[in-house]
């Protein structure tokens, strides 16, 4: 342990100081409040020195002092600021090979001390519990093990209390439902009560066979571009549902990673097939012999016109 303390003051030490933005009002705030929290931090105020650390983070949301912040945390003994901090650092990212292994090594050992948290909902509302005031949702945090009343509040005012006991290496999602959020859902127009879903579009064009001799292929090849926009669709959803997993596990769960590199790839594979498939579609619908395509672009826009 006194390795670990000695390794974390020595790297706030070697970590550069903020440098003021050329007449930027919030920069030269947080490199203020930076510079004031290495001052304290070498007099041995910890707790203030995480305090300014953090105040400077909210004015420049910048990885290396997010992580400073954790390590004054972590010498003020307060273990779940700490947590929260070094998961801030990198979430921001821009450390260096060294503090990133650092802090990834410290975090592992936080969270098997302390209880991980990720409240869901309300979303747009707030929660309030321990260290954590009027804290917007939705949120990831740490927690010291024991009891915890989570007070939430939706962004209509309205209030929840739940009480939850937590144990050191939780991981647990809260998500509390409140009637408002259910009201606005239901409350959303359908696509079926809009006018402009009634009526085809103003200038679509509808196939006519006696028009030209259009190569089924080409009918072929624009579904199947249909058909690969949608697994792709699909697939990227799932990629962002199994990266929102492994976040929420603590960045442990490293099968979530996996799948959602493998459904990036997916993904990926499918975009590219799509503007394949489409491309061929558009070009034996254009060479048909009754066929053409118009091309119009500007500085702000871009538009393509079928004629066959």
């Amino acid at each position: 342990m006194l390795r670990i303390r000695t390794a974390l003051v020595l790297a706030l030490v070697l970590i550069a100081p903020l440098s003021a933005a050329q007449g930027e009002t919030a920069q030269q705030q947080a490199a203020a409040a930076d510079e004031q929290a290495r001052a304290l931090f070498q007099e041995e105020r910890y707790e203030e020195a995480a305090k300014r650390f953090e105040q400077a983070v909210r004015l420049a949301p910048i990885g290396s002092v997010a992580f400073n912040a954790g390590l004054a945390w972590d010498k003020a003994g307060k273990l779940a600021r700490a947590a929260d901090a070094y998961e801030r650092a990198l979430t921001l990212g821009g450390l260096e090979a060294g503090r990133e292994d650092s802090a990834n090594a410290r975090l592992a050992t936080l969270k098997q001390q302390l209880a991980f948290v990720w409240i869901k909902r309300p979303v747009g509302g707030t929660v309030t519990v321990a260290h954590h005031a009027g804290l917007s949702l939705p949120a990831r945090i740490h927690l010291p093990v024991g009891s915890h009343t989570f007070t939430l509040t939706d962004s209509k005012g309205e209030t929840k209390t739940v009480v939850r006991e937590l144990s050191g290496g939780d991981s647990i999602t809260l998500e509390v439902p409140f009637d408002g959020a259910k009201l606005a859902t239901q409350e959303q127009p359908t696509p079926d009560a809009l006018p402009a879903s009634r009526s085809p579009a103003a200038g679509s064009v509808e196939p006519d066979a006696a028009k030209g001799n259009i190569s089924p292929w080409a009918w072929v090849a624009l579904g199947g571009a249909g058909l690969f926009t949608g697994a792709s669709i699909y697939t990227g959803l799932t990629a962002l549902d199994e990266r929102d997993e492994f976040v929420a596990s603590g960045r442990t769960d490293e099968a979530h990673l996996n799948r959602g590199k493998d459904f990036q790839l997916l993904t990926n594979i499918g975009i590219g097939a799509a503007v394949l498939s489409a491309g061929v579609g558009v070009f034996l619908l254009a060479t048909s012999g009754s066929g053409s395509v118009s091309l119009r672009v500007s500085p702000t826009a871009a538009s393509a016109r079928l004629t066959f």
